[in-house]
């Protein structure tokens, strides 16, 4: 399933969590809800209408990434009820900022080529500072 309809949807419902309970994390597991619920929910139509143009394949299309999303621990699921995990919280109110950190942290090699670029700076700063009379 595609990553940026997982986050989309997992934002969507973290900005519906933080509008009824606010930044309460505690509330995460009484705050459940059905992805039936999800598909006919109005204010939601226009997200699935751009994602999943065929009417009949919205809740297919809905469910597939539910299960995505439980397999990735931001949902957690029983019986036909899901809620949002304090990790699927965090993924789905992450600034830009974050994001980018996470992606840095999660790739050892762009640790090398920032120390790379951090050596060559260094280098061209004694070398400006050496050779001004």
């Amino acid at each position: 399933m595609n990553e940026a309809n997982m986050e989309e949807l997992l934002r969507l419902f973290c900005r519906e969590f933080i509008a009824i309970n606010g930044q309460a994390i505690h509330k995460l597991p009484e705050w459940k809800f059905s992805y039936t619920a999800m598909v006919q929910r109005p204010e939601n139509h226009e997200w699935l209408n751009r994602k999943c143009p065929v009417e009949g394949d919205q809740g297919k299309f809905v469910q597939i990434i539910f299960d995505d999303l439980v397999a990735r621990g931001y949902f957690k699921e029983e019986a036909v009820q899901y809620w949002l995990t304090q990790e699927g919280f965090e993924r789905g109110t992450e600034t830009q900022a974050q994001k980018f950190l996470r992606h840095l942290n999660s790739n050892p090699g762009m640790a090398i080529i920032v120390s790379l670029l951090s050596l060559v700076i260094s280098a061209g700063a004694l070398y400006v500072a050496y050779t001004k009379p």
